[in-house]
């Protein structure tokens, strides 16, 4: 996943420091696709609305957790430059971001209802 990010966005993990604050959304801003990931720290993604970044932040987290279990499993296989930019033209977008968090916000308001009062 990192190597794949680092090939496909133009960067890999950082070693910088984000307050959280301005100073990391101008930064993650900065980046293509507002993915950063965080030695330390963590991951920060950003996006065109709250539900798009959380759906950007659950995909990286699941595609981390994905190289992990890989790397667990023995060395794994580099899918190449273009199938990894081909995958991320058809899922990366803001759109389909922002589509991917749809069903856990519809599960969180009908289990919290009150979460929108």
């Amino acid at each position: 996943v990192l190597v794949a990010m680092r090939r496909v966005l133009g960067h890999g993990p950082g070693h910088d420091f984000v307050d959280g604050g301005r100073h990391g959304r101008e930064r993650a801003q900065r980046r293509r696709r507002g993915l950063q990931v965080h030695l330390n720290h963590g991951l920060l993604t950003v996006g065109a609305s709250v539900d798009a970044a959380a759906g950007a932040f659950i995909a990286m987290d699941r595609a981390c957790q994905s190289q992990l279990l890989a790397e667990a499993a023995g060395d794994p296989v580099d899918i190449g430059d273009d199938v990894a930019r081909h995958t991320y033209s058809m899922v990366g977008s803001g759109l389909a971001m922002w589509f991917t968090f749809q069903p856990l916000y519809t599960e969180i308001v009908r289990e919290q209802p009150d979460l929108l009062d």
